[in-house]
């Protein structure tokens, strides 16, 4: 996983030097799980078991198995909290693994998805745009234990700063293959202003919402999301802040913020839509 966001579609982009890239989203297409120890997020670090609790996989159903497309944060027993652009298929034909470490995982808890809440103001599509953001009502509850928490969402208009945790199993690098074990990375948030400065020097067309999104930079060079992490959590001291949506393609390159459906926007819409179950 280069830790963040997907779905390749969009807004085309030339630098100066005439390197092109692309606005996308980060979902993963099904696709087989590479099962090498040595496969991490660059500059990123393996998880250890139990470290992120709140972490799901989200997968779709291909056929008669099950495959992961996205991730996710668990914010009450039977509510998660993922990205609009991860949820666009019927609800019948995903699922949600919590407790896992390894996508082979064979003991996590597989519930199925029963509802689908994407927000009204997400367009749909492949074009990237704001309002990306997604809850899912599971069929069964979640079970809590060591390996299965919550994470607590913010209240309205806290804004994070600082340095925040990324986690996901994302593709490596675009075009590699999902790790097994779940990636993390810490990174810094950018601030708006700078994150469009940044943004704009790639972009034609820059989707970036000053209000419904925030941004995490590179500190080292290529800690970035990518394929498959979308929907996963950007998370500091306990507190889900933002919800990986979107980054340039190919993933991880330098001065290239990774951007994210901005939770605290948010806030009051979870609460209304979870009946009062998630609140800050």
């Amino acid at each position: 996983m280069k830790v963040f966001v997907v779905l390749l579609a969009v807004v085309a982009a030339v630098l100066a030097d005439s390197e092109s890239y692309e606005a996308a989203y980060y979902p993963s297409e099904p696709a087989v799980v590479d099962t090498n120890p040595g496969l991490r997020v660059v500059n990123g670090q393996n998880a250890n078991r139990g470290q992120f609790p709140y972490q799901i996989s989200l997968q779709r159903r291909v056929l008669v198995s099950f495959s992961h497309i996205c991730g996710g944060s668990i914010i009450a027993p039977r509510w998660v909290l993922t990205a609009a652009h991860c949820t666009q298929a019927q609800a019948s034909t995903m699922r949600v693994v919590a407790g896992i470490l390894l996508q082979s995982d064979t003991n996590g808890q597989a519930v199925n998805v029963a509802e689908v809440i994407n927000h009204p103001l997400y367009p749909g599509g492949s074009e990237v745009a704001p309002n990306d953001i997604s809850l899912l009502r599971l069929a069964a509850n979640l079970v809590y234990n060591a390996n299965v928490q919550p994470i607590k969402i913010p209240a309205a208009n806290v804004r994070a700063r600082g340095d925040v945790v990324l986690s996901g199993w994302g593709l490596t690098r675009t075009g590699g293959s999902i790790p097994n074990n779940l990636q993390f990375v810490n990174v810094p948030i950018v601030e708006q202003p700078e994150c469009r400065r940044q943004l704009d020097q790639f972009l034609a067309r820059n989707p970036l919402d000053n209000n419904l999104n925030i941004c995490s930079g590179i500190r080292n060079g290529g800690e970035s999301a990518c394929n498959g992490d979308s929907g996963g959590p950007l998370a500091q001291n306990g507190v889900v802040h933002g919800i990986v949506s979107w980054g340039l393609v190919p993933c991880g390159q330098r001065n290239t913020p990774s951007v994210y459906a901005k939770v605290a926007a948010y806030a009051n819409w979870i609460v209304a839509n979870t009946n009062g179950e998630v609140r800050p």
